[in-house]
């Protein structure tokens, strides 16, 4: 999935890298993501990466449903928060009453590296934004939300 910005400097990128079941059922309950966002500003580009995102499957269900809605309506506002609310966190929500919709992110990624005399050092970057949504792309956005409970990267 991806989500571009309507002066096509902005950008996040979403791949599906894993599901995890309910033991002996087919039933999922979480996905893994990739997100990566690169976000252009008058200050500059910025970037970030996180591998390892987590999110609720009902999560992700019920944030498919309002962005139908929001599809349709083009009013409202609707939050996907990962399971670590610090590491991943999408907003989307009409910025007037025409019907432009604006994107708030929040991407964490936990980083632990080795310190003096191996102590370990952990420490979780975050990149966050916002920006205006190409509307060109917004149904398509839809469509590719519900294909994210199926891994296209290993």
């Amino acid at each position: 999935m991806e989500v571009i910005g309507c002066n096509r400097n902005s950008l996040i990128t979403i791949h599906c890298t894993g599901v995890v079941k309910y033991p002996g059922t087919d039933d999922i309950l979480t996905l893994s993501w990739l997100v990566t966002v690169k976000d252009t500003t008058l200050h500059g580009v910025f970037q970030a990466s996180a591998d390892e995102i987590c999110v609720e499957a009902d999560a992700h269900a019920l944030f498919l449903a309002e962005m139908q809605r929001l599809d349709i309506n083009r009013c409202g506002h609707i939050t996907l928060t990962g399971c670590s609310p610090r590491e991943f966190c999408l907003e989307l929500f009409n910025i007037d009453h025409v019907g432009h919709i604006g994107v708030r992110y929040q991407v964490g990624c936990h980083r632990k590296r080795l310190g003096t005399d191996n102590f370990r050092v952990d420490s979780t970057v975050t990149l966050s934004g916002a920006f205006e949504v190409d509307m060109d792309y917004f149904t398509q956005m839809v469509h590719d939300l519900a294909s994210l409970a199926i891994p296209t990267i290993e």
